[in-house]
Formats: structure tokens, C-alpha cells, sequence
């Protein structure tokens, strides 16, 4: 019976490792660099294809609360483009404020369905 039970979970798993890399998904990850006066976002969009039609990233002054990072309104900045066959879109923002940051980063087909998106929290010192 031990041995039943443990050949079930090794097939289990061995399933479910191979069902992660085969259908990896849409991913969409995100990476800042903070600079003085200049915030650049990182949008790496690995599963990049023709279904692909739009990027949109919006950044906002935020505050962390108890249920996560909501923007406080003081600030915001948005940016769009279309997307092309890259994999790795910089966005520069100039005159980003200190503090807390919420960004935002959507990819999008024609439809305007969203394909992948992703959210970080930044945190400029003073």
C-alpha cells in the first residue's frame, strides 16, 4: 500500500512539472532602475507572439495598506505603445516623485483583452 501511494504522488508531481513547461502561459515581468530624476521601468515580455498588440504602463504615487499598494492619486504618469517582435521594452520616466510608487504593466492583443500583466511595488528614498 506504501508503495501505491507513493508511486501516485511521484506521477502526480512528474505531471505537474511537466504541465508547467509545456503551457508556461503569457508572463509579464517587471524590473525598475531608480535614478535621481529619471525612474526606468523594465517590461520583459517573454511569450511575445503576433496575438501581441499592445503595451501599457502606468505608474502612480501609492501607500501600502493593509490589503496591498493602492495609488494615492497625488501622482500619476502613463505610458502606451505598440508592441513589435521584441522581447524587452524600456519605458523612461522623468520627474517621478520620492517615495512609494505602484507600477502597472499590461500587454493587450487587437481586442483589447488582456494577455499578461504584472504590478511592482518601488520605493524611492529621499
Amino acid at each position: 500500500m506504501k508503495h501505491a501511494i507513493a508511486f501516485v504522488t511521484i506521477v502526480c508531481g512528474a505531471l505537474l512539472m511537466f504541465g508547467g513547461l509545456v503551457h508556461r502561459g503569457d508572463r509579464l515581468t517587471l524590473r525598475t532602475l531608480a535614478e535621481p530624476r529619471l525612474v526606468t521601468v523594465i517590461v520583459g515580455l517573454p511569450d511575445v507572439d503576433a496575438r501581441y498588440r499592445w503595451l501599457s504602463v502606468y505608474g502612480c504615487s501609492a501607500e501600502v495598506g493593509e490589503h496591498g499598494a493602492f495609488c494615492t492619486g497625488d501622482f500619476e504618469r502613463e505610458s502606451t505603445q505598440e508592441l513589435a517582435d521584441r522581447k524587452q521594452y524600456l519605458i523612461a520616466w522623468r520627474d517621478m516623485p520620492r517615495g512609494t510608487l505602484l507600477i502597472t504593466a499590461m500587454a493587450f492583443d487587437a481586442d483589447q483583452r488582456t494577455l499578461a500583466a504584472n504590478r511592482t511595488v518601488v520605493f524611492r528614498g529621499q
